[in-house]
């Protein structure tokens, strides 16, 4: 019931223009997901209890990569958010799964209420919508990208909707990014340090290529990755929070000034050029349709 009503602040041009700073962004948006937002998900000692309680982290990390490329290709695609859009549908479908999720954790008999509070409780999904919006645009300015305030905008509106649907409480859900940022601060100072389960669950997530490779030059390929992954994932996370989650350091750290450069140059280009977004929205929509087929 709650679903089929939507709320009078939702504006669908807006929605759509939010999703399309993702898509601009193609592969960055691709690289700040997993290696920024997803491992400072990891980071609360809490929240990344409902995972753990799933076991087999390692065999699970290339799933979770999948169906983290799905959900976001679902929500940014033009329409993809509007009711009965496949958007709407998948975020519905998670919703459901959450629910599912925190009844069999309880029927379990092994959640410690005292010190991890409800599963996946109200303070866990504001947080990780805000890994989804204000985080990512955190990630996309470090490397470079340019991303105008209206645009921002756009885009948190966009999550805010999709945390709605999810079932955060409106009165959580942030309407600017200075609100998103001010309720990250609140959020990082109410939660514990990184602990052993942070640090399982995010080297399973960077060592996720090594396990979808079959030959012996896609495990050649698959080290490569996760070396440049590691080096990434430092920058985007500072070394202090790294190294409590046990990232390693890497030659390829000295690749990353070279990709900052590389986006400014070509985002440079991008806003001096007639209509210049056009093929980097055409080339980021195709990108994330190839990651979701081949997973």
């Amino acid at each position: 019931d709650q679903v089929e009503h939507v709320p009078m602040w939702v504006d669908w041009d807006t929605v759509d223009r939010g999703g399309g700073v993702l898509l601009r962004a193609g592969p960055l948006g691709g690289l700040v997901l997993a290696l920024k937002s997803l491992v400072l998900g990891y980071t609360s000692p809490a929240g990344n209890k409902p995972l753990v309680f799933s076991g087999r982290l390692q065999e699970q990390a290339p799933r979770r990569l999948n169906e983290t490329a799905r959900f976001v290709q679902a929500t940014i695609t033009p329409g993809g958010m509007r009711p009965r859009g496949a958007g709407w549908q998948i975020t519905l479908k998670v919703r459901l799964i959450h629910a599912h999720v925190r009844r069999m954790i309880l029927a379990s008999g092994r959640w410690d209420a005292a010190a991890w509070g409800a599963p996946i409780n109200q303070h866990d999904q504001v947080g990780t919508s805000l890994l989804f919006s204000v985080i990512v645009l955190e990630g996309l300015r470090q490397l470079g990208m340019r991303i105008p305030r209206a645009e921002a905008e756009a885009y948190v509106h966009l999550w805010r909707w999709s945390g709605w649907l999810m079932g955060v409480d409106p009165e959580l859900l942030p309407a600017t990014e200075a609100e998103g940022v001010r309720l990250g601060e609140v959020i990082a100072a109410t939660m514990g340090e990184p602990d052993e389960d942070s640090q399982r669950l995010t080297r399973a997530l960077l060592d996720s290529p090594l396990r979808t490779a079959k030959t012996r030059q896609e495990m050649a390929n698959a080290k490569r990755v996760v070396r440049f992954s590691a080096a990434m994932c430092r920058t985007l996370l500072g070394g202090e929070m790294a190294d409590k989650l046990a990232v390693p350091r890497t030659p390829w750290r000295y690749m990353v000034p070279f990709v900052r450069r590389l986006v400014s140059s070509v985002e440079l280009v991008r806003e001096n050029v007639p209509f210049g977004d056009v093929p980097a929205v055409w080339a980021g929509t195709r990108y994330w349709d190839r990651v979701v087929e081949i997973g």
